[in-house]
């Protein structure tokens, strides 16, 4: 992490390595570390970051993304006492891509309104905290 931005660094079963870099667009000029896999690696020395040192000897991407404005969505209701619920449906972000982070919480939530609705114990302000509390 620096000022205004944060890399990661994730090996993978497969043997390769995924490799990232978010930025806060004020602060870090995106089209002159994001034209291409070289660049990038070229902005990671500059900015002197652990990963700057990487060799990149015999070493070519599989791939190379990039995105400049990741739109971040969300919902201001997740659970209703009208008998649905929105499980499953995260927004894509680098931090939270282990969806199993962030899945449990709404499928425990969802079981448990389900099981208070079975009882007839299902309140409006049940459904209210747990909306609030996501």
């Amino acid at each position: 992490m620096g000022k205004g931005y944060w890399v990661w660094l994730i090996p993978l079963a497969s043997g390769n390595t995924s490799i990232g870099i978010v930025t806060q667009n004020d602060l870090h000029d995106f089209p002159a570390y994001s034209r291409s896999y070289e660049t990038s690696f070229e902005w990671l020395r500059n900015e002197r970051t652990p990963f700057g040192r990487i060799s990149r000897e015999n070493k070519q991407p599989l791939d190379f993304r990039k995105h400049q404005e990741l739109q971040l969505s969300g919902s201001e209701q997740l659970f209703s006492e009208k008998g649905w619920s929105c499980v499953g449906a995260g927004a894509s972000h680098p931090f939270y891509s282990p969806q199993p982070d962030t899945t449990p919480l709404p499928n425990t939530f969802t079981s448990n309104l389900i099981g208070a609705d079975l009882q007839g114990e299902l309140t409006v302000e049940k459904v209210i905290q747990l909306n609030d509390l996501l």
